[in-house]
């Protein structure tokens, strides 16, 4: 949905990232932690143990811990801590490694546990819990039935319970899942319409393709600069010829020859490259399209329940995205005080941080010259997501760092769990997997990578920081 690159330039960047990388040891990281929260302590060693594994992204050690830790807690008593390690391993199972089977084998294990070990009045919760885990792997593994059966258990056990939360919670999975099938005989005609047609475009398929249709073009545009070259060389060649044409006429019938194919192989692929260009920008329209068309029917539903406003948000984060990719307006910029401007993103973030967070700010008293909407933005996000994820007594710094005559950089890093090598890139592409949108979308890291890009800069996560995590927002003034 982007707009043409320049892609020799991409893959020349991506070269320096790669070797960047490979000069990069990668130490293992410690929790840092000053203080420990009153759940913390509640937890068993071996509960920790796992969820540091899985900070690490060490899927198969974390899901060993979090088996042992299940059998622990179930054998002395404490059922519901049991069940929530356990159901924490059955997703280690299916998310990386596709161990379906083996994780509705740990599902039945632990409704064994449920219904020999828990008290009557949490059994409903509990069954609610590991039935949504089969929904899950069904849904991943498309079995129609076994997902539907699983929604009707969900809705059982949500009554029996008689949680109002729970059976909000049955309703918005399940009326995902219908509208995903295009079976929401119960909505009106347009809305009907319009979900079936986001069926068609699933954001996994439109991911997919996307993917597959940059690394043509890609492939497509080496080729061209390959070919215009030899075109050039050609085309010398035959001035040469025409000069000797009397005593290397048979030469100069070749070379033409040769030539006529490179024009018309050369025009062909500047044929597709057009053809996906278009294809390219009908996608983004028709996904845009479907958003505004269905934000009027959300708005007119309960903005307070939360899967309204996830579904909001995830509406207007898509017309952001698109908006970005395919806009061509030139970047305006202004004079900036600095020093002002960094501290009043710290005042935003103060009460959104855990107890004992440190919030500060670095930045000397200067002017830049930025675009204000989109830098604040970017550093707001990166803000708010350093004050989720710092645990107390914890530290989150916004810094600003003079390169060069024209290029200078905002820095934003906090203590606690790192992000593992294998997912920095992927968090700044959308689409990547299906979220839950009441947790989030996805897609605040890639619209802020593409405001980055707009700015003729750039937004990433320092691979040498080993003490959390940094991103790094690269500007020029060009």
């Amino acid at each position: 949905m982007k707009e043409m690159p320049n892609f020799a330039a991409r893959n020349l960047l991506i070269e320096k990232k790669m070797k960047k990388f490979l000069f990069v040891l990668f130490l293992s990281v410690f929790c840092c932690y000053v203080f420990v929260n009153a759940q913390e302590t509640k937890k068993s060693s071996l509960e920790m143990q796992a969820e540091r594994e899985d900070g690490k992204g060490n899927m198969v050690n974390a899901r060993a811990f979090y088996l042992r830790a299940y059998e622990d807690y179930v054998k002395k008593g404490q059922t519901q801590q049991g069940v929530a390690c356990g159901l924490k391993a059955t997703v280690l199972y299916y998310k990386g490694d596709n161990l379906y089977k083996e994780g509705l084998d740990l599902l039945q294990r632990i409704d064994q546990s449920i219904d020999t070990k828990a008290d009557d009045s949490q059994k409903a919760l509990l069954h609610y819990q590991t039935a949504k885990e089969r929904f899950q792997i069904y849904t991943k593994q498309k079995k129609e039935e076994g997902a539907m059966e699983q929604l009707g258990k969900m809705e059982k056990y949500a009554n029996e319970a008689n949680d109002a939360e729970l059976k909000n919670d049955h309703l918005f999975h399940k009326s995902v899942y219908l509208f995903s099938l295009g079976q929401n005989s119960k909505a009106n005609a347009l809305l009907k319409e319009m979900v079936e047609k986001m069926n068609e475009a699933s954001e996994q398929k439109v991911a997919k393709e996307m993917e597959g249709l940059r690394k043509q073009i890609a492939d497509n545009e080496a080729d061209i600069a390959e070919k215009d070259s030899s075109l050039t060389t050609r085309q010398a060649v035959i001035v040469g010829l025409g000069i000797l044409a009397a005593v290397l006429a048979a030469v100069l019938v070749l070379g033409a020859l040769v030539l006529l194919r490179s024009i018309y192989l050369t025009r062909k692929q500047k044929k597709t490259i057009r053809q996906l260009s278009e294809n390219n920008a009908a996608q983004a329209h028709f996904i845009s399209n479907i958003s505004a068309q269905l934000e009027p029917t959300l708005q007119k539903l309960d903005k307070s329940t939360p899967e309204v406003k996830a579904l909001l948000d995830f509406s207007e984060h898509i017309q952001t995205l698109s908006e970005l990719e395919n806009s061509t307006e030139k970047v305006e910029r202004e004079d900036t005080q600095l020093a002002t401007f960094c501290e009043g993103l710290i005042e935003k973030t103060r009460n959104k941080v855990k107890s004992g967070v440190i919030l500060k700010a670095d930045a000397p008293k200067m002017t830049v010259n930025i675009n204000r909407e989109y830098v604040s933005h970017i550093l707001q996000h990166l803000l708010e997501n350093a004050a989720n994820y710092t645990p107390e007594g914890g530290h989150i710094t916004l810094e600003y760092k003079k390169r060069g005559a024209h290029k200078h950089q905002f820095l934003v890093s906090n203590t606690g769990s790192t992000i593992a090598e294998e997912l920095r890139e992927d968090v700044f592409k959308p689409f990547r997997e299906v979220h839950d949108l009441t947790t989030g979308d996805g897609l605040g890291l890639p619209i802020c990578k593409q405001m980055a890009m707009k700015m003729n800069g750039d937004l990433e996560i320092d691979p040498t920081f080993t003490k959390g995590v940094r991103f790094v927002l690269h500007l020029t003034d060009c």
